[in-house]
């Protein structure tokens, strides 16, 4: 089987989304040791760089430099990555010999995912406060979580090719119309949602627990509190992808 197909079958997409659950919780867990840190999300002389002349965050920053390094080793031409920062240099490696298996487009919902995990995710996760000993390793820990979300969210185009191509001339009617309601209706397994819910409960559950003593939950992360991230922020936004990313798909 090609590299395309395998890449496209339902049961693969699966197993990878699997795998993208773990990496989330363990990212969250890890920056769950730290506070809130409201000084790295703050750009001037209410944040925590000492450089001069910047308009942006320590997150800000230190996420443009590392995309910049990861842009080099073409990281951003693969199609399960995207960069949250412009302004990137051109990679030094030659261009990947396996084919590409998506729709070429240019659906990337990282600006919204970064305001969202801000705002809405880091108050959920942490406890309040400031802890500037510890600003670097938070920073570290943000971008960890920022990129584990980001890839999640976009491999829905994987699951929205890969339903395309099961029923071309039905989704091409839905595209041409833009019926996005309908697409949506296409698209979504309830029955699989709750399966993704129910996991994720089990495995924050479990991977939060205390190894001396597996019978008591630590406090470093609520497991309902991670459910709620997915169902009510990380399902929606993948299928905003996915709508996106089918309602570009028929143009060259």
């Amino acid at each position: 089987m090609s590299f395309v197909n395998e890449k496209l079958k339902l049961e693969n997409i699966r197993s990878a989304l699997i795998r993208q659950e773990d990496t989330i919780v363990f990212d969250f867990l890890e920056r769950a040791q730290f506070p809130v840190n409201e000084k790295v999300y703050k750009k001037g002389s209410e944040g925590c760089l000492n450089l001069q002349h910047t308009d942006k965050s320590f997150l800000e920053y230190l996420l443009h430099e590392e995309e910049k390094l990861y842009s080099l080793v073409r990281r951003y031409a693969s199609p399960e990555e995207y960069p949250f920062t412009s302004d990137l240099p051109e990679p030094i490696l030659p261009d990947f010999k396996k084919p590409f298996p998506l729709h070429k487009n240019e659906v990337n919902v990282n600006n919204e995912i970064f305001n969202y995990y801000v705002k809405e995710i880091l108050p959920k996760i942490c406890t309040k406060g400031n802890d500037s000993d510890n600003f670097g390793s938070t920073a570290v820990c943000d971008i960890r979580c920022l990129q584990s979300l980001s890839r999640r969210i976009h491999y829905g185009k994987f699951v929205a090719e890969a339903k395309f191509l099961t029923n071309p001339e039905k989704y091409k009617k839905l595209i041409e119309a833009r019926d996005s309601e309908g697409i949506v209706n296409e698209i979504v397994d309830p029955v699989q949602e709750g399966r993704v819910l129910k996991r994720l409960h089990y495995k924050a559950l479990t991977y939060g627990r205390d190894s001396a003593d597996p019978s008591k939950p630590t406090d470093k992360i609520n497991a309902d509190t991670v459910v709620s991230i997915y169902k009510e922020y990380v399902i929606p936004m993948t299928k905003k992808v996915e709508v996106d990313y089918l309602l570009n798909r028929l143009k060259d």
